[in-house]
């Protein structure tokens, strides 16, 4: 059996969060980046159904509703799930899959709000942050204001995305309320972080219930939410943003 007609299987026995598992790895391994990244945000969906569900918050046909969505999405993924035979492979369960070297991931990725309430604190952690080269840390410290005009913008944000190690998060209301970062940015870094030994550092820049987040809030956030950046004197910012580099040079190695 292939590795693809196994997923197929899975999703007949209707273990859906497997076959998305599995898709991804497939998906990964083959250098399908664009397939694999749409993936990301079904198993989102599927997660976020799975959690709603047994919570209580949906009810037995809205969950079987969303689940068919999401099992007809996948399906049409699969389709497009073609591994390339000159590739080496790599055992994935008890079958084989082409694999190709992936590039290390290496770099940092500000994920922020663009409400005008965080750019100050964006402006700020910045600047903090291209001081990292001054320690010895020739890392690309990237945000989205590097896109230029007539670039697509979505594909420069993937790929960027595609060489993050570190994800730093201004973490807000109006952060937690954008759909591009909670759809986009969000899965693909804790992807980075389950499978890829990537690291998310938040920063919280204003008033939220940070830690009632269910994804966020069980990782350390470089200052409590209980005294986010905008409560704090100028001293007390510093102390944050020298933590925040301080963790960072010691996750690379350089601290």
């Amino acid at each position: 059996m292939t590795h693809k007609e196994e997923i197929e299987q899975l999703l007949i026995k209707g273990d859906l969060t497997k076959a998305i598992e599995e898709l991804l790895r497939g998906t990964k391994a083959n250098g399908q980046i664009r397939l694999h990244n749409d993936l990301i945000l079904q198993s989102a969906r599927n997660n976020s159904n799975e959690a709603d569900s047994g919570r209580g918050i949906l009810s037995s046909d809205d969950y079987k509703r969303e689940k068919a969505r999401i099992n007809y999405a996948v399906q049409s993924y699969l389709g497009e799930y073609l591994p390339l035979a000159d590739m080496h492979v790599n055992s994935v369960g008890n079958n084989t899959i082409p694999v190709q070297d992936v590039p290390k991931r290496k770099d940092i990725f500000i994920s922020y709000s663009h409400h005008p309430e965080d750019q100050p604190y964006f402006d700020e952690i910045k600047r903090q942050l291209k001081s990292l080269k001054a320690y010895g840390l020739d890392v690309i410290v990237w945000d989205d204001t590097q896109i230029r005009i007539g670039d697509d913008w979505l594909s420069e944000i993937t790929k960027a995305l595609q060489a993050t190690r570190v994800g730093v998060l201004l973490v807000s209301q109006n952060f937690l309320a954008s759909d591009f970062i909670t759809t986009k940015e969000i899965p693909a870094l804790l992807d980075a972080v389950k499978n890829e030994g990537g690291k998310i550092m938040s920063v919280i820049l204003r008033k939220t219930p940070f830690q009632l987040h269910p994804v966020l809030g069980k990782y350390q956030a470089a200052n409590p939410p209980e005294k986010p950046l905008n409560t704090l004197t100028e001293p007390e910012k510093d102390e944050v943003y020298s933590k925040l580099l301080e963790d960072i040079l010691h996750f690379y190695g350089n601290g």
